[in-house]
């Protein structure tokens, strides 16, 4: 894996690091959203300070948004870097007993959270796979942000400015895209926030993408975008900025600084069309 250089980190006010030292190791309780069955998940500050938030629909407005607008009953859903369930268990209740989420999450914490929410929702289909997305099957390093654990990032690739250095580093095992497909159903719909990893996940998922041809809902750094532009039109994918309706007039020429992203198989435009 080749080393991305990361981007200067920003400035933080000294009661927001106290507060994110202080409580990174608190684990609260929320409800989903009533269209979610007001389901009971486990977050913590440790990853956001913002899971502090009782209402999650103020918390996660963006990934319940993406839930509404492209999980269907009966899909299968990746959720790559899952994190603490935000996006992974709304999904999970969404595609209903003839769906599947995978939810895949390298960090040890995290997946505590995961597990918790999970028996608190013996019902749902998620499984729980520990392990990081990367280009090739590997022993690598996890390294946990200093700051929030939603930063953590494998070594190599791109930090960011929101993961002020790092607190310590796991070994973590590292899987592919095409090797995932061989052990599990296909997706129809992967959700992607890899902090910096995108290149390396996209690289190693070429046949999945080719043959399977799912949904793609991406994080992308600005380091990255026009790498992930390159490959996602080699696999004939249309880009779209994920805060805009799908429609074939609306598609992107490269990625530039839209942070978030759609990426429709070019087949599937008119099918999600306005959604």
């Amino acid at each position: 894996m080749s080393a991305v250089a990361a981007v200067p980190q920003t400035a933080v006010h000294p009661l927001r690091r106290l507060a994110e030292y202080a409580l990174r190791n608190l684990v609260v309780r929320r409800r989903l959203p009533p269209e979610f069955g007001r389901r009971l998940i486990f977050l913590s500050p440790a990853n956001r300070l913002r899971a502090l938030q009782f209402n999650v629909e103020r918390f996660e407005p963006e990934l319940l948004g993406y839930v509404r607008r492209f999980v269907r009953s009966g899909m299968t859903v990746w959720d790559i870097g899952a994190n603490m369930g935000s996006f992974a268990f709304p999904a999970a209740h969404a595609v209903g007993s003839t769906g599947a989420v995978l939810a895949i999450e390298p960090d040890p914490f995290n997946q505590m959270l995961l597990h918790r929410s999970l028996a608190a929702n013996p019902d749902l289909s998620v499984t729980i796979v520990p392990a990081a997305v990367s280009d090739r099957l590997a022993l690598s390093a996890l390294e946990i942000a200093a700051r929030g654990r939603a930063a953590n990032s494998l070594r190599g690739a791109d930090h960011g400015s929101q993961m002020g250095g790092t607190r310590t580093t796991y070994p973590v095992v590292t899987v592919t895209l095409d090797w995932l497909a061989e052990q599990q159903p296909a997706p129809d719909l992967i959700k992607c926030d890899a902090e910096g990893a995108e290149v390396w996940i996209l690289t190693g998922g070429t046949e999945l993408l080719r043959e399977k041809r799912p949904l793609l809902i991406m994080e992308v750094p600005r380091e990255n975008s026009s790498v992930v532009t390159r490959l996602l039109h080699e696999q004939r994918y249309a880009i779209f900025a994920a805060n805009r309706p799908i429609s074939a007039s609306a598609a992107l020429p490269a990625i530039g600084d839209s942070w978030e992203i759609v990426a429709v198989p070019e087949e599937r435009v008119d099918h999600w069309n306005g959604a």
